[in-house]
């Protein structure tokens, strides 16, 4: 039986390794539900169909289950696009900083190509915070598209 649950599961949870755990949540709900009918005296298929219409639409299920996962990788894309924004104004500011005003015990710093690298990792950041940017437009596009 369980074969057929997972079966059913998959028609509406993508499989993908970040579903797992949302794929064993439906079962644990769908077996819950078919022991229910099953002590209520139905027959092992007819709990099987009576939990899964009660579960709902399979169409409507898997929309929201991808709305679901869509936003929470929006929500994952905007975390990393802050944490690049922030290491970029950070290395600004440090290369500003070490720019006008470099007191004499933080002269080596210089002969380590600090600067090079700071200047390095601000631009990146900067390109990265970018990248995310225009993935994240694009992915919240794609959400309204799916949630109509």
């Amino acid at each position: 039986m369980r074969d057929r649950l997972e079966h059913m599961i998959a028609e509406i949870v993508p499989a993908s390794s970040s579903s797992k755990e949302m794929r064993e949540e439906f079962i644990s709900h769908l077996t819950d539900a078919m022991e229910d009918y099953r002590n209520n005296g139905y027959s092992e298929e007819q709990a099987a169909e009576l939990a899964m219409r009660d579960f709902g639409n399979r169409h409507d299920l898997r929309k929201g289950v991808i709305c679901y996962m869509m936003q929470s990788k929006l929500d994952k894309i905007t975390y990393s696009m802050w944490l690049f924004l922030v290491v970029a104004v950070i290395a600004f500011i440090l290369t500003l900083k070490s720019q006008f005003y470099i007191p004499g015990a933080l002269q080596f710093l210089f002969v380590l190509g600090v600067w090079r690298t700071l200047k390095l990792v601000f631009f990146s950041s900067l390109i990265l915070a970018g990248i995310m940017f225009f993935w994240r437009k694009n992915l919240k596009k794609t959400l309204a598209a799916q949630s109509r």
